[in-house]
């Protein structure tokens, strides 16, 4: 039968002295070193979806701006609510 009263693994803080803004300076290395490797790859991925982005915000003012200028022409109609419903 396990020994449940058995001392607990001291965890890694307990034996690793590191200073934290030393090991910040390496993890931001670190994340530079993988964006430096894999923007190459993914360089076609992030400017597509930045266009992609881009072409659905100016469709979203487009749309909006259409149906504004509309809701506003007719007489009694409401600004407010879903879609100027």
């Amino acid at each position: 039968m396990k020994d449940h009263r058995a001392s607990r693994h001291p965890g890694p803080m307990n034996f690793m002295r590191v200073d934290a803004e030393l090991t910040g300076v390496f993890v931001a290395i670190g994340f530079a070193l993988m964006l430096a490797v894999a923007l190459p790859i993914t360089k076609w991925f992030v400017l597509g979806t930045l266009l992609l982005g881009v072409l659905v915000a100016v469709g979203i003012r487009v749309f909006r701006a259409i149906h504004r200028s509309k809701s506003n022409s007719r007489p009694g109609a409401s600004s407010g609510g879903f879609l100027g419903q």
